[in-house]
């Protein structure tokens, strides 16, 4: 596909919101030749974030857990406790694994988001194989997924 761009939106990315996520399938030259490159459309607002994700919590993030794969590359994940649930079927003290979904094509990538020491709030989705994002709970995208708590 050298030279050939396909643009369009990853089935279940959002919900109905507005589109989140744009594919680009490019010549993104690298040591595996060419890879997924991934465009992440900013939400306006926290209530959009909301309505798009399917869970929504405050939570402590404990300590890394590994990694998987998504969108070409591999996500960081991380053991999280729930601390109070804002949207979708979770119980304060349920631990989640959540990737940190990816920015993706881009040499010097953002710190993960997930990477820290303070009490956080996660908009996160399901992953889905299909697409790319892999199996599990995922931040919403690598910008809008996780916000001081």
């Amino acid at each position: 596909m050298s030279g050939h761009v396909r643009a369009g939106r990853r089935r279940g990315a959002l919900r109905a919101a507005p589109v989140a996520l744009v594919l680009v399938v490019a010549a993104c030259t690298g040591p595996a030749g060419a890879q997924t490159c991934v465009d992440w459309v900013p939400y306006p607002d926290e209530a959009a974030r909301t309505q798009a994700a399917a869970l929504v919590v405050d939570a402590t993030v404990h300590e890394r857990a590994g990694t998987r794969p998504m969108l070409g590359t591999q996500a960081a994940v991380w053991e999280v406790e729930v601390v109070a649930v804002v949207a979708g079927d979770a119980a304060p003290g349920d631990r989640l694994h959540v990737a940190a979904t990816p920015v993706t094509c881009t040499p010097d990538p953002p710190p993960d988001p997930l990477d820290v020491d303070h009490p956080v709030r996660l908009w996160l989705d399901r992953g889905d194989p299909a697409d790319g994002t892999g199996e599990g709970w995922r931040l919403l995208t690598p910008y809008d997924g996780v916000r001081p708590g």
